[in-house]
C-alpha cells in the first residue's frame, strides 16, 4: 500500500469533522490550495519533502516548547492539519480550483471538466449505494460554490441519498450518463433512501440560479406498484433570491420517480428561464408540475413512459408493464403546467397516463406557450385545459402533434385559444375555441440531437487575476495559441477577469468557463467565469473592429462565460438612453465555430457570425443595444433558446465586487427609462440575418426589442417557437426583404406580425394578444408583397380579429 493511503486513511476520522472542514474551507480558501495532492494522477507524496518542512518546524518550534514530544506532537497536528485540508477537499483531481477532464464511461456532446470529482472516499463518498453519501455531496458542492462555481462529478456508480441536497447557484452536479434508450447500465445512478411524503417538498434535489443537475439517474428502493408510496419532487426549483433564474435539469433519467420536476408548486413567488432538455424516464404521479414563471422557459425533449421503470430488471424492483399502466392512467400526469409565460416546448412525448398534459389555475398568472412536436397516446384525457387556466386575451399554439385520449383528445374548459396545424386528433373534443387548420406546411426536419463540434480532451487552466482589477488579455492570447499547437479546452475558472485587448480562438480550441450549463448573473450572485471588456469602446462600426473575442479558426468555440461591457453602463451618464457605440463580445470568423452556454450584457452587439458556415449558438442570453445575433454570409447554422432581456443588466452582484466600472450600476428601475424606450424599443435588432442561408431558429424570445428578426436576401431560413413581449411601438416582429422564410409557433405582445417585401413568407400558428381567433393566422403564404401593402393587409387583418373578438365577447 502506498504511505499516501496510509497517511490519508489515519487522517480519515479526524478529516471528517465540522470543526476540521471549517479549519479546512479557512486555509483552503485563504492560501493553503498549494499544497495539493493530485490522486488522480497517482502522484506519491514527496515524504523527504515533508520530512525536511518537519525538521525545520522542530528546529523553530524547539526554542519555545519545553519538551521535544510537545514539538513534535506540535508539527505532526500542524502537518496532519494541513494535509488533511488537502484530503477532505480533495476530488480526484486535487481539490476546488484544480480542474481536469473527466474521461466518461458514456458518450458526452462535450469534454467533460470538473472541479471536483467525488471518487470513492474523497469527501467520505461510497459509490456502491452501501453508506449515505448526502453529506459528502452536498459538502463538496458548497464547497465548490465558495470557490466562485465550476463542475461536481459523481463518476458512474451508484450513490445512496437520505435527504435533501441544494445544488447552488453557479455550481453543475454532473453524472456520468448512459441514455436510458441506449442501456441500463445507467452510469451516475442516485439511490434516493428517502422518507415516504405527501409533501412537494423538501426535494431530493433542489436546482438553483445558473445551477444544473446533469447526467443523474434516480431510483426510490423502497418503490413498489403494489404498495405505492409518495415522494416529494426529484428535483426541485424553489425560484428565491439567487435561485430565481436560469436552472437547469438535463440528460436526466427518473426510473421510478413519484413526482419528477417541480417549479414553485408551493411558493408565490415566480421563477423565470428554466432548461429542460433530455429527461426520460417513469413517473408515477405528476412528470412535471411547473408553475409560476415570469419568463421564458423552454423543455426540449421529455419523454415519460412506463417502460422505463417495467425493462429496468430485478436490480430496479422492475413491476410488469401493465400494473404500472394500470396505476398512472388512473392517477397520473404527464405535465401539470400553471402560470406559465411564453413557455416553449419541443419534442414531448407523454403516454399512459389519466391527463398527458393538464392545464391548471396559476398564483399570478395564466399559461401561454408554444408546443411544437407533442406526442400523446394512450391517455383518457390527451390534454385537459381546466377553468381560468389559460389566457384568454389570447391562448396556446400547437403544431405538428398527435394527441389522443380514450374519453377526451382535447377538452378546454377556457375562452382561450388552443390553434393547431398539422395535428392529428384522436378522441372527442370539448371547447368553443379550438382552431384546427387544414394548412399542410412545406416539408422541414429539426434535428433535436444538434450539437457543437467537440475539441480534443486536452486541458489547458488558465491562471491570472481573478479580481478584474489588471488585464489578463496578453496572458489569456499566450494560452490560447499555445492551446492551438494541439487543439484543446482552454479552461478559465469561476473569477472576474479584465480585457483591455481582444483576444482570438483558434481553431479545434474551445475557451472555457466554470459553467456547466447555461449562466446569467443571478439576484445579487455574480460568480462563476466573468469577463470585463474595457476594449472596443466609441467606434463608428461594430463590424469593422475585431470583437473582444473572435473565433478564428474551424471548430473554435467559447462555452460557460459571461461578458460585460463594464465601461457601457446605461446609468452612468444620467442620461437616458446615452451609451457608447462597441464592438461585437463574440465573432465567428471560420466554419463550424460555437457559442454556447453565454450571456453578454452592454454590447452594441453581443455574437456576430460572417462566413462561418455551419455555426453553433445555444443558449446565448443577456442584452445588446443594436443587435444580439447577427449572421452575414453564412449558410448553415443552428440558434436555439437564446433570449434578450435587459434585466439581465440589472440583476447582479456587481456592487460587492469592488471593481469601479461596476460601482452604481443601472437598477431595475432605471430600466425603461434608460434602456427599454429610448435605445432597444426605437433600434434593436435581436435576430439581423443578411445574405444567409438554410438556418434554424429554435426556441427563441426576445422582451423590449424593436424588431425581433430582421431578414435581408437570405434562403431557407426556419424559426420554430419564437415569441416577442414590449416590440417597438408601431414595429414589426419580423421583416423580410427577399428570399425564403418559414415561422411556427409566433407569439406576439404588441406591435405588429410582420412586413413583407418580396420574401417567400410562411407563418403558422400566429397569435397575440386579443388577435386569437382569426383563421388569417393559420396556415399563410405571402409571396410577393411589399413592405406597404404589408401594412395594410396587416392592417384589415388585426382589425377583422379585432371585430370577431368583440362579438365573440358578447354572444359567447
Amino acid at each position: 500500500m502506498r504511505p499516501a493511503a496510509v497517511f490519508f486513511g489515519i487522517l480519515d476520522s479526524f478529516s471528517k469533522t465540522d470543526k476540521a472542514r471549517e479549519l479546512y474551507r479557512f486555509l483552503l480558501f485563504n492560501g493553503f490550495s498549494a499544497c495539493t495532492v493530485n490522486l488522480h494522477k497517482n502522484v506519491d507524496i514527496n515524504w523527504n519533502e515533508i520530512y525536511n518542512v518537519y525538521n525545520s518546524l522542530i528546529s523553530v518550534l524547539g526554542g519555545f516548547v519545553v519538551k521535544k514530544t510537545a514539538a513534535v506532537l506540535l508539527v505532526l497536528i500542524l502537518l496532519l492539519g494541513v494535509f488533511s485540508i488537502c484530503a477532505a477537499s480533495a476530488g480526484v483531481l486535487g481539490v476546488v480550483n484544480e480542474p481536469v477532464i473527466v474521461d466518461t464511461l458514456y458518450p458526452t456532446d462535450d469534454v467533460v471538466i470538473a472541479d471536483i470529482v467525488l471518487s470513492d472516499g474523497l469527501y467520505g463518498i461510497d459509490s456502491t449505494g452501501t453508506a449515505d453519501s448526502t453529506e459528502s455531496i452536498q459538502n463538496a458542492i458548497d464547497d465548490c460554490a465558495a470557490a466562485g462555481g465550476g463542475t461536481v462529478f459523481l463518476p458512474a456508480g451508484r450513490y445512496r441519498v437520505t435527504g435533501p441536497v441544494y445544488i447552488r447557484p453557479f455550481v453543475t452536479l454532473r453524472g456520468d450518463w448512459q441514455d436510458p434508450d441506449a442501456g441500463s447500465d445507467y452510469g451516475t445512478v442516485i439511490i434516493a433512501d428517502v422518507p415516504s411524503s405527501e409533501l412537494n417538498q423538501p426535494a431530493l434535489f433542489t436546482v438553483g440560479g445558473s445551477a444544473g443537475a446533469v447526467g443523474l439517474t434516480v431510483f426510490y428502493p423502497h418503490q413498489d406498484i403494489n404498495d405505492l408510496k409518495p415522494y416529494p419532487y426529484t428535483f426541485y426549483v424553489t425560484g428565491q433570491g439567487d435561485s430565481y433564474m436560469l436552472q437547469s435539469i438535463m440528460n436526466c433519467t427518473l426510473i421510478n420517480s413519484y413526482k419528477g420536476i417541480g417549479a414553485c408548486v408551493d411558493e408565490n413567488n415566480a421563477h423565470e428561464m428554466i432548461t429542460l432538455e433530455n429527461i426520460k424516464g417513469t413517473v408515477l404521479n405528476t412528470g412535471m408540475a411547473l408553475f409560476n414563471q415570469a419568463d421564458v422557459g423552454t423543455a426540449k425533449n421529455i419523454t415519460f413512459s412506463n417502460h422505463y421503470w417495467a425493462s429496468a430488471g430485478e436490480l430496479y424492483n422492475a413491476p410488469s408493464l401493465e400494473d404500472i399502466d394500470s396505476y398512472t392512467r388512473q392517477n397520473g400526469t404527464g405535465l401539470l403546467l400553471g402560470d406559465l409565460e411564453w413557455m416553449q416546448f419541443a419534442n414531448i412525448n407523454v403516454s399512459d397516463y389519466k391527463f398527458g398534459i393538464r392545464f391548471e389555475k396559476g398564483k399570478r398568472a395564466s399559461f401561454a406557450g408554444a408546443f411544437y412536436y407533442l406526442y400523446i397516446s394512450d391517455c383518457v384525457y390527451g390534454i385537459d385545459i381546466t377553468k381560468n387556466s389559460l389566457d384568454e386575451r389570447w391562448g396556446m399554439v400547437i403544431a405538428k402533434a398527435e394527441i389522443e385520449g380514450s374519453e377526451y383528445a382535447i377538452r378546454n374548459q377556457t375562452q382561450g385559444a388552443v390553434k393547431m396545424t398539422e395535428v392529428s386528433l384522436v378522441g372527442n373534443t370539448s371547447g368553443s375555441h379550438l382552431y384546427k387548420s387544414a394548412a399542410v406546411m412545406d416539408e422541414f426536419s429539426l434535428d433535436y440531437s444538434v450539437s457543437e463540434p467537440k475539441p480534443e480532451p486536452i486541458l489547458y487552466v488558465f491562471d491570472g487575476d481573478k479580481t478584474g482589477h489588471t488585464d489578463i488579455s496578453a496572458a489569456l492570447q499566450s494560452l490560447l495559441d499555445t492551446a492551438g499547437l494541439t487543439g484543446g479546452v482552454v479552461y478559465v475558472p469561476a473569477g472576474c477577469y479584465r480585457l483591455d485587448a481582444p483576444v482570438s480562438v483558434p481553431a479545434g480550441v474551445e475557451l472555457r468557463g466554470s459553467s456547466g450549463v447555461p449562466t446569467r448573473d443571478q439576484v445579487g450572485n455574480s460568480k462563476g467565469t466573468l469577463f470585463l471588456s474595457y476594449y472596443g469602446y466609441d467606434i463608428a462600426d461594430s463590424k469593422a473592429v475585431p470583437a473582444l473575442i473572435t473565433l478564428s479558426g474551424e471548430g473554435a468555440g467559447i462555452n460557460g462565460v459571461r461578458i460585460v461591457f463594464a465601461l457601457n453602463n446605461p446609468a452612468i451618464s444620467g442620461d437616458a438612453g446615452i451609451v457608447r457605440k462597441t464592438s461585437y463580445a463574440v465573432r465567428g470568423a471560420a466554419r463550424a465555430v460555437y457559442a454556447k452556454n453565454i450571456c453578454v450584457i452592454t454590447s452594441s452587439g453581443a455574437i456576430l457570425m460572417e462566413n462561418s458556415n455551419d455555426f453553433f449558438i445555444k443558449k446565448a442570453v443577456g442584452l445588446s443595444f443594436d443587435n444580439f445575433i447577427n449572421v452575414t454570409n453564412s449558410n448553415g447554422g443552428h440558434i436555439e433558446g437564446c433570449l434578450q432581456n435587459a434585466n439581465s443588466l440589472s440583476r447582479n452582484g456587481f456592487a460587492s465586487m469592488g471593481i469601479d466600472a461596476l460601482n452604481g450600476w443601472i437598477t431595475e428601475d432605471k430600466l425603461f427609462t434608460h434602456v427599454f424606450n429610448p435605445i432597444t424599443r426605437q433600434r434593436n435588432v435581436t435576430l439581423q440575418f443578411e445574405n444567409a442561408g438554410n438556418l434554424t431558429v429554435l426556441n427563441a424570445f426576445a422582451y423590449g426589442t424593436k424588431t425581433f428578426v430582421n431578414m435581408n436576401d437570405s434562403e431557407n431560413v426556419l424559426l420554430v417557437n419564437i415569441g416577442a413581449d414590449n416590440i417597438g411601438d408601431n414595429a414589426p416582429m419580423l421583416r423580410s426583404q427577399g428570399g425564403s422564410m418559414t415561422a411556427v409557433n409566433i407569439l406576439r405582445y404588441n406591435g405588429y406580425s410582420y412586413e413583407n417585401d418580396g420574401t417567400h413568407l410562411q407563418l403558422y400558428n400566429r397569435i397575440s394578444i386579443n388577435e386569437k381567433l382569426s383563421e388569417w393566422n393559420f396556415g399563410e403564404d405571402f409571396t410577393p408583397n411589399t413592405s406597404f401593402w404589408g401594412r395594410i393587409m396587416e392592417f384589415f387583418r388585426n382589425l377583422f380579429e379585432k371585430i370577431q373578438e368583440f362579438f365573440s365577447r358578447i354572444f359567447g
